[in-house]
């Protein structure tokens, strides 16, 4: 298996490093069940522990009403509290109890969510297909909190085999002839606490082999069609991909079927790591994939579907997240930045978008989305114990009393409150950004920044040359005749502002995107009265 950290921060590199090396494959599994008489399973309920764990209660339950613990949902290897477990039922009236005469397979908690189900919610279905259980007339029994599998969670069974009527949810403590509970093939946990084993890959197996593939592809998925869409930024790294020629797919607009027949034979995929991108599980071994990291902290679960499939990725990292975030709850911040732009320009790819530079825009629907998202979580001070609960807060009182009015001049002047944190942003952004472009030639420094315009400045000081591209013409002789390189970025006034560069004959904005931006130079806007006496 192959990997590329080239493109990654170096803290981020390191912790990629430390997580290939663990071996995710199950020491010592085996393909074991546990066989309750008269076993009982109980509904789960969610519920906040008194260390502020949002933690779950339900499984299965002995004759005698002892919790077997081989039915629970654990975070690790050593079975204690930890968030997102179930490690024990609430109590139960062992007398007021369904009786079904059946012997089911305990299929586990089923979770209404795309990335957990794939790994939580299918870790039991080795057995119920290795025993060929449906021919002989056994049924599916498990949990569910609040909704049942429905879209590509109930095509996921179909293909397997498996009707609705094959699978029993419950929504009270129903006790059974016999409950039959499979080991957990994979158990996600505290880093480095993730395993699978070979019988985990069975049912992604057994669909792939259901479905014809289609021809190899380019594939980006995108997030941005979601509903509830925690992802800033990203509609410019999606554009920029399919710019390149990839295809972009929003996995939850598409049948299960149609996406596994992209990915299994894709040329390679693309994406920010997340749910989507945890699809890998139906891809071919050696297949190829471009990983752009949304946070710093990296994702076991993505490195772990690389490993059971032999999967070639290379990592990037895109995020200008600064303010700590979790994996689930986000927000976060994203684009095309150093780190994609060297790795699109090694491998001949255009970096649309590209710029090191983030607007207040954007800075701001980051701070609104944060604080609203961590405003009266429990949780949060377990994540974030060395942020403020009063900067939360006001941070969410702020966005709330202005939400009406954030486009409007007097409004936007308050986000000068926030100017700190901005501050504090573009240093870390900064920091954690590949400065190295000594690999670049200078005329991709001008073609690629942010602040060059390629159509504007034809339009504005080319009409009658042709013989040389906008981004040649203002790199060797435009600077030279005060030429700006768009409205964003004033030759002249980089020029007053810094006299050294004036006097050293460079080019201000090759400077910038070189040094300038790193010393903490700033740039000048062309004045409205220059734009309309030429426009």
């Amino acid at each position: 298996m192959e990997h590329n950290l080239q493109f990654l921060n170096y803290e981020t590199a390191n912790q990629y490093q430390e997580m290939m090396d663990h071996n995710f494959l199950w020491p010592d599994w085996e393909p074991t069940a546990e066989f309750i008489e008269d076993g009982i399973i109980v509904p789960v309920e969610a519920f906040y522990d008194e260390d502020g764990l949002y933690r779950y209660r339900g499984g299965v339950l002995d004759t005698e009403g002892d919790f077997v613990k081989s039915s629970g949902l654990y975070k690790g290897l050593d079975g204690k509290n930890k968030f997102l477990s179930m490690v024990e039922c609430p109590n139960v009236d062992l007398d007021d109890c369904v009786y079904i005469d059946e012997e089911v397979v305990y299929y586990g908690y089923f979770i209404y969510h795309w990335g957990h189900f794939l790994f939580e919610s299918t870790n039991r279905l080795w057995y119920y297909l290795q025993e060929n259980c449906k021919a002989r007339g056994i049924r599916l029994a498990g949990v569910y909190n609040g909704k049942k599998p429905d879209g590509n969670f109930e095509l996921f069974h179909n293909l397997l085999g498996i009707e609705q009527n094959d699978l029993i949810l419950l929504d009270r403590p129903t006790r059974f002839k016999r409950v039959i509970v499979p080991k957990a093939s994979c158990v996600l946990g505290g880093t480095p606490n993730f395993y699978y084993s070979e019988e985990f890959l069975a049912p992604f197996n057994k669909i792939m082999d259901s479905v014809p593939a289609r021809p190899g592809r380019k594939v980006y998925l995108t997030r941005t069609n979601l509903q509830e869409g925690n992802t800033i930024g990203e509609e410019e790294i999606e554009n920029n991909f399919r710019r390149n020629g990839f295809d972009i797919i929003a996995p939850e607009n598409e049948s299960l079927t149609t996406m596994v027949s992209i990915l299994k034979e894709a040329e390679v995929v693309a994406g920010l790591s997340g749910s989507n991108t945890h699809n890998l599980l139906f891809s071919r071994s050696k297949s190829k994939t471009i990983i752009l990291n949304r946070m710093q902290h990296t994702n076991y679960t993505q490195e772990m579907v690389h490993q059971a499939r032999n999967i070639q990725a290379v990592y990037i990292d895109v995020y200008s997240t600064f303010l700590p975030v979790t994996h689930g709850n986000g927000p976060f911040l994203v684009s095309v930045n150093d780190h994609l732009f060297n790795f699109q320009v090694s491998v001949g790819m255009v970096p649309y978008h590209y710029s090191a530079y983030l607007s207040n825009d954007s800075i701001t629907r980051f701070l609104q989305k944060w604080s609203t998202v961590y405003h009266n979580e429990p949780s949060a001070n377990l994540y974030f114990n060395n942020i403020q609960e009063e900067f939360i807060n006001k941070t969410y009182s702020f966005f709330v009393k202005n939400e009406r009015g954030l486009k409007q001049k007097e409004i936007s002047k308050k986000i000068s409150l926030f100017l700190w944190i901005h501050k504090l942003g573009l240093k870390k952004i900064y920091e954690i950004i590949n400065t190295d472009k000594n690999s670049l030639s200078d005329l991709n420094v001008i073609r690629y920044s942010y602040f060059f315009d390629e159509q504007w400045y034809r339009k504005k000081y080319m009409a009658s040359t042709k013989d040389i591209e906008p981004a040649a013409h203002y790199l060797y002789h435009g600077y030279k005749d005060g030429n700006d390189p768009s409205p964003r970025f004033s030759t002249e006034g980089y020029f007053r502002l810094y006299i050294d560069i004036l006097e050293g004959g460079i080019n201000p904005l090759w400077h910038y995107e070189k040094h300038g931006k790193f010393e903490g130079r700033q740039i000048v806007q062309c004045s409205k009265r220059n734009l309309k006496k030429d426009g």
